[in-house]
């Protein structure tokens, strides 16, 4: 199976200019990914591409990443606050 890389980046929506990569995830599996922002725009649910657990919770202001532990039979399809 093959692995990737994945990053998490934030952009400039006006400009499209990369602001900064918020996380990266080492040897990656290729699966859709989900991100779900909380109404203060303080955290984001990211689902999980490894296909360990639910997904992660992201600190936009610490870049601190936190797992949401969990068990789906497939990859969640969705995520929401």
């Amino acid at each position: 199976m093959a692995r990737y890389i994945a990053a998490l980046a934030a952009y400039q929506t006006a400009t499209g200019h990369l602001i900064g990569v918020l996380h990266t995830w080492q040897d990656v599996h290729v699966s859709p990914c989900v991100i779900s922002a909380d109404p203060s725009g303080s955290y984001l649910l990211v689902t999980d591409i490894f296909r360990r657990d639910i997904g992660a919770q992201i600190d936009l202001a610490t870049g601190r990443l936190a797992a949401v532990p969990g068990r789906t039979g497939n990859p969640p399809v969705g995520i929401s606050w």
